[in-house]
């Protein structure tokens, strides 16, 4: 598994390991299928970035970057249909989740990624900045019921009983997380 986070900024290396002139700018998902299509790519010292990777020819993923098996696995943004319709979906991180009466719970922080398959887990959450000192941010796992509009999310009460607390904060830092 790894965070949406973790993905931006890293470099993009051939099969030998030698770092290519490009990194990772954004992530472009399909929200269908709640999958990573693609990766928006950036070239090293330049404003623009309009050349994507499709997270089909990502070969592996470690700390040092991301490796793929050929230069020519970097295309345009209109070489795939799939992606091209895709482009504009903001990604999920800001995004607020709201109770099915409308009352906000949290705000999306990351999303956790299926490496293998681009496949969205599910969402690491706020529930307010004094919740998240003192008990960490939780998490809600991907599953049917929770739907997506334009920049939030909504739950019924059934999902709102599948978020996870996590141990963390200052509970956790003071040993009163039990």
């Amino acid at each position: 598994m790894i965070k949406e986070t973790d993905f931006i900024r890293l470099p993009i290396l051939k099969e030998d390991h030698e770092p290519l002139s490009y990194e990772i700018k954004d992530i472009i998902y399909c929200f269908k299928d709640f999958r990573i299509l693609g990766l928006y790519l950036q070239q090293i010292n330049s404003i623009k970035y309009t050349k994507i990777l499709p997270y089909t020819k990502i070969k592996n993923i470690t700390e040092e970057g991301i490796l793929i098996y050929s230069i020519n696995d970097i295309v345009d943004v209109d070489e795939i249909a799939e992606i091209k319709d895709a482009i504009n979906n903001k990604s999920v991180i800001g995004y607020e989740i709201y109770s099915n009466t409308g009352g906000i719970i949290g705000v999306v922080k990351d999303a956790l990624l299926q490496i293998r398959s681009g496949k969205v887990l599910g969402f690491i959450m706020s529930e307010g900045l004094f919740d998240d000192l003192v008990n960490g941010y939780s998490f809600l796992p991907l599953v049917e019921g929770i739907n997506f509009y334009e920049y939030k999310i909504m739950l019924n009460n059934e999902e709102q009983l599948k978020i996870l607390p996590q141990q963390g904060g200052l509970k956790k830092m003071l040993g009163i997380d039990r």
